[in-house]
């Protein structure tokens, strides 16, 4: 058997053709060995793509369960590949089709009946009607694979109309799918879309392909023929979670709203759907009904599902049923969180602010500094994926500034254009820390440490002699008694232990690449802790309690208090002349993850 699928149902995949009995070249004589060169294996309702060589004349007999037909085909005196096309959703002779690139292919076929989730045995003759070759195709039966949900920026939608930038969309997004167990209505694992922000809904499906490719209308309108013609299932409803007591739960009616269109992709048996939740509305029913508007109701929900098989997607959903969820959430250009204490950072170069958002990557924010740097500095950035987070970062040259000034960071949302009323208080600090170990610093789970005084939020880190990261613990700025650092399980029965503490330049409470040791003399700020076997201390630690060294002295290449660039980092300029600075988000892509090794 040659080009054979596996079980029916199975996904699609190609497969070269083996030659079948009786198969060999039409002539020595002519050069041109008819044969087929590969097969796309779908399930009823897809094309089913059969390629082949075509030697001037010949024809292909389809036989199998409900379904028998046969094409000749003719190309003159050219030979050459031509593609095959059996779309399963049709009967009879209407299924068939040919087309090349290369070839005038003329075309006569007779056939009938449909075709059936079975084994089908296609067979090619040459013009003489000696059988050349032989394959058998596996027709599966239509199944819904998946449903992926992922977010872009308010007002996206009309920029997102081909495959390729539905896949930009998606390498740039934080998060993608969120798997939502219709048994479990106290979940809470929803995909967060900003208010009025742009949704993906990727839908993968086999059989669709077919009824698609003979409706009629736009991609959304054909999208909705083949639901239809096909007896597949499409929902949207809002989260039992989300839903007041006194209302019935809303579904909003995605597949026929001017907010939604379709970007379908069936080679891949995918299609998404981009809403623009801007222009999404609901209805609710009853005397105290009316039109819902989606896009600006924080705290709804709504579950997407879609099932190629017709069913009461409540009390029985059938085996396919794929399932995924958001929930609109309120918009911040700058996450509230991040402004409840003052930040510190040093008076030194390239300082960074990590600053978290409830926005979509690829966002416009507005950042203005002002305060005792004794200028007023604005610029635009755009927010992206911080390791799975929706953030920026605006990088700071705060060399020369005064130990103790204090500074004002604005917020504002280029998208509605409104500015956050509470910004991001920055002190100017020099770093300086100091730990104490206790005299039982080790138990079963963890390291503590007797105090930490840290000038800025800081990592305590915690190595083996070999340098390995075995634990870690964020600590805000200040003094903080008795801190306990998990231990990993590689961590537990080390000989000793390495305490090294870092600020926590990136304020993501995680050590990172971009977070500094405490230095003086160039030395890290570090003790020892070499514990014997019933627990207690064996050794002293040595403390360092010490401010790290001043920034070298030397001439800085911009103006202290600027806000400054990496050279590789994208930046939208603002028309405020005079300040020569500018606010970037900075790609710290991989920085942000927890190393393995001492760094």
């Amino acid at each position: 058997m040659a080009g054979t699928a596996g079980a029916a149902g199975a996904g699609p995949t190609t497969a070269a053709a083996d030659p079948g009995p009786g198969s060999g070249p039409e002539s020595t004589d002519t050069g041109c060995f008819p044969s087929i060169s590969s097969v796309e294996f779908e399930a009823v309702g897809d094309v089913v793509d059969v390629e082949m060589l075509l030697c001037f004349e010949g024809s292909v007999t389809i036989e199998g369960p409900g379904y028998q037909g046969v094409v000749n085909l003719s190309s003159g005196d050219k030979s050459g590949q031509v593609t095959l096309h059996l779309n399963t959703h049709l009967n009879g002779s209407d299924a068939i089709s040919v087309t090349s690139d290369s070839l005038d292919v003329e075309t006569n076929a007779t056939a009938n009946g449909s075709f059936e989730a079975e084994e089908y045995l296609l067979t090619v003759r040459d013009g003489s009607g000696t059988v050349v070759d032989q394959t058998k195709i596996i027709i599966g039966r239509p199944v819904a694979r998946d449903l992926r949900l992922w977010r872009a920026p308010a007002g996206a939608a009309s920029e997102l109309q081909t495959v390729e930038s539905i896949h930009d969309s998606k390498q740039a997004a934080t998060r993608v799918d969120s798997r939502r167990r219709l048994e479990d209505p106290d979940t809470f694992d929803n995909l967060p879309v900003a208010t009025n922000e742009t949704l993906v809904v990727a839908i993968e499906a086999h059989g669709l392909e077919g009824a698609m490719a003979v409706a009629e209308g736009d991609p959304l309108a054909r999208f909705r023929t083949a639901l239809q013609e096909t007896n597949a299932t499409f929902l949207v409803e809002q989260t039992p979670e989300s839903v007041s007591p006194s209302r019935e739960a809303l579904t909003p009616d995605v597949r026929n709203s001017s907010a939604t269109h379709l970007v379908p992709q069936p080679e891949n048996d995918t299609y998404y759907l981009v809403i623009d939740t801007s222009r999404l509305w609901g209805e609710w029913e009853g005397t105290q009904g009316g039109p819902v508007h989606i896009g600006s109701s924080p705290g709804m929900g709504f579950a997407y599902r879609f099932s190629m098989h017709a069913g009461d997607l409540h009390s029985d959903p059938p085996r396919d049923l794929q399932s995924a969820d958001h929930r609109m959430i309120e918009r911040f250009a700058a996450f509230p969180r991040a402004r409840e204490e003052p930040v510190t950072l040093a008076p030194a170069a390239a300082q960074e602010l990590v600053v978290a958002t409830t926005v979509a990557p690829g966002t416009e924010v507005t950042v203005n500094v002002s305060g005792g740097i004794n200028r007023t500095l604005t610029r635009t950035v755009r927010t992206q994926n911080l390791t799975g987070t929706p953030g920026f970062v605006v990088s700071l040259d705060l060399s020369g500034v005064p130990n103790g000034t204090r500074f004002t960071v604005e917020f504002g949302d280029a998208v509605t254009g409104q500015r956050e009323p509470d910004g991001l208080r920055v002190v100017v600090r020099e770093p300086e820390a100091s730990l104490r170990v206790r005299d039982d610093p080790v138990t079963s789970q963890s390291l503590v440490l007797r105090s930490v005084r840290t000038s800025h939020a800081s990592i305590v880190a915690v190595y083996t002699p070999d340098g390995v990261l075995v634990g870690t613990q964020a600590l805000d700025s200040g003094t903080t008694d008795d801190v306990f650092v998990p231990l990993t399980y590689a961590g537990k029965d080390a000989s000793s232990y390495r305490v090294v503490l870092h600020r926590d330049a990136d304020r993501s409470r995680t050590l990172s690449e971009a977070d500094e040791r405490y230095r003086v003399g160039g030395m890290p700020v570090s003790t020892t802790v070499d514990p014997d076997t019933d627990g207690n201390r064996t050794e002293t630690p040595t403390v360092i309690v010490e401010p790290t060294q001043p920034p070298e002295t030397g001439t800085p290449t911009t103006e202290p208090g600027t806000l400054t660039t990496r050279p590789d980092a994208p930046t939208t300029e603002a028309s405020t002349p005079g300040f020569g600075v500018v606010a970037t988000i900075v790609a710290l892509a991989g920085s942000l993850l927890l190393g393995t090794r001492e760094r």
